[in-house]
């Protein structure tokens, strides 16, 4: 590496180290800010706390890593990059894993649902794997930067078709209300947003990883800051469904279904509690139909009441 790379090389690794202290720290103040006025599961508490510590452990290597490049100059010691990649994967999984769980409550589809966890989880095996590779000195050099590359190509087609699933199973609801509406387009909103930022990050990750002409230090400058965007996308969306919406005070909700009614219906209300839950129209059949438009409008008499006499006025006289 000659003196021009090296300075490229090592101010893309401290642009990098800013980028993932920055957004570490917004994702500390997210969490001491929201997680007190939220009312969380305890299944979500254990999540989160896995969360903070995983980026705490990604960002910490991710100094370490810079320490040690530009400090002490060890260009042999490879633990702190291992280190992050895996960590980078167990967030990719986390914030994967919880946009596909709200994914299949809202639909019920199991088979895409299914298709797309495959993908998380092969990622995660291309990325322990390529570690594991690279550790021991298997052929690295032939495999190891292709499965880097698989590992790339999977975790950004999973993002990309969980945000689509969920817009395209959004744009099939019949709203009844505006205000369920302005929710349905909430929704796909924050899901095409939310999702289309971590597959432009894990996007240009890959192109810079797959395209030769590209400087292989570009992908370092996204390597280190993938795990805290993953992590702060999981925020969003839970900030997102607490926050109220249109005059209901509406909010997504992972409410479980009820056996009751196993085919629930498009939108369930529980004004009490003020939450929502979104069922998709493809996953409900016609009776569920029919039952949320009972419900909110009351069927109004039918030809029915043209068969039944009418009351004689007082004044009127009938004659037979």
């Amino acid at each position: 590496m000659d003196a021009h790379d090296l300075q490229v090389w090592n101010g893309v690794l401290l642009a990098g180290s800013w980028a993932n202290v920055s957004l570490f720290t917004v994702e500390v103040a997210l969490c001491i800010f929201y997680m007190p006025q939220w009312k969380l599961r305890r299944t979500y508490q254990y999540g989160f706390a896995v969360l903070l510590m995983n980026d705490a452990l990604g960002s910490i290597c991710v100094c370490i890593n810079l320490f040690m490049s530009m400090v002490q100059a060890l260009d042999g010691s490879q633990w702190p990059i291992h280190t992050l990649l895996l960590s980078t994967a167990l967030s990719a999984f986390i914030e994967q894993t919880f946009l596909l769980h709200r994914y299949w409550k809202i639909t019920r589809n199991t088979i895409a649902s299914a298709f797309i966890m495959l993908l998380v989880l092969a990622h995660v095996a291309a990325s322990i794997a390529c570690v594991a590779l690279e550790i021991h000195h298997m052929d690295y050099i032939s495999v190891g930067p292709n499965m880097a590359r698989i590992a790339a190509i999977l975790c950004t087609a999973a993002d990309i078709l969980i945000a689509l699933s969920m817009v395209w199973s959004m744009s099939g609801i019949n709203p009844v209300w505006s205000s369920t509406q302005q929710l349905i387009r909430s929704v796909c909103i924050n899901a095409l947003t939310s999702g289309a930022i971590v597959a432009t990050v894990t996007l240009l990750a890959m192109v810079s990883l797959i395209v030769h002409n590209i400087n292989a230090s570009i992908f370092t400058l996204f390597f280190a800051t993938m795990g805290r965007v993953y992590s702060i996308t999981v925020l969003v969306n839970f900030i997102h469904r607490t926050r109220p919406t249109a005059q209901n005070s509406l909010h997504i909700t992972d409410a479980a279904q009820t056996q009751s009614q196993p085919l629930s219906i498009v939108i369930f209300l529980d004004r009490e509690r003020g939450d929502t839950d979104l069922r998709s129209v493809r996953s409900v059949q016609d009776s569920a139909c029919v039952l949320e438009t009972t419900s909110a409008h009351p069927p109004r008499p039918e030809a029915k009441s043209s068969a039944v006499v009418p009351e004689p006025h007082p004044r009127a006289s009938y004659t037979v």
